[in-house]
Formats: C-alpha cells, structure tokens, sequence
C-alpha cells in the first residue's frame, strides 16, 4: 500500500500512444481486489479504505467499495472462527501477524460502519441507468449486515432489517422476464436469518408465519414451499428440472439447504409443541445427510435435534443408539 501511495507518477499507455498518469485510488481499488482474491482480508480492507480517502467523490460514493470492505471485515471475522483462534487466548499461530490479530479485533464493528455505509449510498440520488445495480448492491449489503447482527447476538436488527427487505420485490435477469437467481438467493437467505432470530427472540410463532408467508407467495403447501425455499438458497432454478440434470456441486448446494430448511423448521416446531413435526423434520434431514460426503457441521446439527425431538417424545432408547452410532 505504502509504495503505490509513493508511485504517484505510474503511467497507462493507451493504444493510440497517449501515455497518462494511473490515478492513485485506482491502483488502491485493484489491489483491494487482488488482496481479496488472495484471501488477505486485512490488507484488502486496508486498500480500500485508503481508496476510498483519496477519492471520497467517486470511489467514497461508490457503493461497492463499502460492501467490499464490509465483505472483507466478515471473512475475516469467519476466518478467525474457522481456525478456532481466541484473540484473548493463546491460540493465536494461525494469523500470520499482528496486524491480521489487531483488525480481527474490531472487524464485526468495522463490518457494521461499512454495510451501513453501503446502504446509505445505494439510497442517494444516482444515476438512473445504475439503479439495478445499487439495488443489487443494497440488496448484499441488507444480508451481509444481517449475518453480522446475528453474530452480535442482535436479532431485533435483523428482524427489522428482514422486513424491510421481504416487503420488496426481488430483482429481474437481465431478460426481464424471470426473477434473478442471485436475488432470490439473497431474499431466502434473509428469511432464514429472521427465521433464526425470531427463535432467538423467543417467538416461534412468528418464526413460521415467516415461512407461511413463503409459501403462500409461491401458491404451494408446506412440503413444496420448503423445497422452494432450498431450491432458492442454493441459487437453483428447479423449474421444469429433474436432479439428474443438475451438477454434483449444484446437487450438494441443494441437499444442504434442504436439511438447513428442515432443521430450522424441526426447531421451531419443537419450541411450538409439535414434536411429531419437529421429530419428522429432523430425522428426513438426518437421513438424507447420512450417506452424504462431508457437511460433517450439518450432519452434528442433524443428530443433535432428531436426539432432541425423540428425548421429548419419551424415546430415550432409540435417541440414546442414534448418540451412540454417531460416535
């Protein structure tokens, strides 16, 4: 960062032979995405801000460089959850520096200041040709802000901005005709997210209104609004589709959103006093992950609620074998 910020004078030569200077901010914004690209999530942010203070007319205005920082700050902070370090502890050997450790101190808080920046500059006047965009970047900055909420233990944040985001309509291909794959996947995710934080809020009614709510968009039942709902987090259009047509990536995406489906139901239903449902749901999820390679998180997440539901229906025994199989 600090030799780009020396090299004031590097030149582009266009075709014609015209040589003129590369503006500092430009070369700050490609190696933000370089930096990103090479998972340096710290340096990424890092060369982004500095962009963003060499030109706070265009590059500061620019929604996404403030989803890009954002971005950068929530992989940092699910890079550090990943390799387990305690930043108050001494598990510290998986960052590479110091400076990897101190950003990761404060990157949720970071995360929250930049998405909100991002949203603040989608909603200013702007050039209309660029609406679909911003509205794309508004979008991923709502479900971006959303996951940090929830990793601060905030759900009433995500509920709100959850209702915000459900009451508009998802945004269109580039055909116009068909909803955008991408968009929907954003909304679905956003609905899981409110999902969760109205269980944690302590309100699993409204839990399941916010999936009734999905289902009576798609003019379905239950089973079929849940199939959708997967269909959309795993940015798959099943339409008119067979599994066989479907990649093996593809397949793998929609088997666990399936079962992300199930389990956020099967624990709502358990807190709502329909364990048979709730028993139901998780032992289709559970069986369905069984033969699957890896997703070893969603298979614990499986066992523990089918355990759990069979506990409250008086079932020790069998509750007690399944624990016993999974060791």
């Amino acid at each position: 960062v600090e030799r780009a910020e020396k090299q004031v004078n590097s030149m582009i030569v266009e075709k014609d032979g015209v040589a003129s200077p590369v503006p500092l901010s430009q070369i700050l914004f490609n190696a933000s995405l370089c930096a990103q690209r090479l998972s340096n999530f710290s340096l990424a942010h890092e060369c982004m801000k500095r962009c963003v203070e060499h030109s706070p007319s265009s590059f500061g205005k620019d929604p996404f460089c403030w989803l890009h920082m954002g971005e950068s700050c929530i992989n940092s902070h699910i890079t550090m959850k990943r390799k387990n370090c305690r930043i108050n502890g001494t598990s510290t050997s998986n960052f590479v520096n110091e400076m990897d450790l101190a950003f990761n101190t404060h990157s949720l808080s970071r995360a929250v200041d930049c998405l909100n920046q991002c949203i603040l500059c989608c909603s200013s006047d702007g050039d209309k040709n660029g609406d679909e965009m911003k509205k794309g970047y508004l979008e991923s900055a709502r479900v971006s802000l959303a996951y940090v909420w929830m990793e601060l233990n905030n759900p009433s944040q995500v509920i709100t901005l959850a209702e915000v985001m459900l009451n508009e309509k998802p945004l269109f291909s580039a055909d116009g005709k068909n909803h955008c794959v991408i968009s929907l996947r954003r909304r679905a995710t956003m609905r899981m997210y409110a999902f969760e934080a109205y269980q944690m809020s302590g309100i699993p009614s409204d839990a399941m209104r916010c999936l009734d709510a999905f289902v009576s968009e798609q003019g379905g039942g239950s089973n079929s609004g849940g199939e959708e709902l997967a269909a959309h987090l795993a940015a798959i259009n099943v339409k008119g589709r067979d599994n066989e047509q479907l990649t093996h990536n593809a397949m793998t995406r929609l088997k666990r959103a399936k079962a992300s489906v199930q389990l956020s139901t099967a624990m709502t239903k358990l807190s709502l006093g329909d364990i048979e449902r709730a028993r139901e749901e998780a032992q289709t999820a559970f069986e369905s992950l069984s033969h699957e390679p890896g997703m070893s998180d969603m298979k614990r997440a499986a066992c523990s609620s089918l355990i759990q539901a069979l506990i409250y229906e008086g079932k020790l025994w069998k509750a007690a074998q399944i624990a016993r199989n999974l060791k």
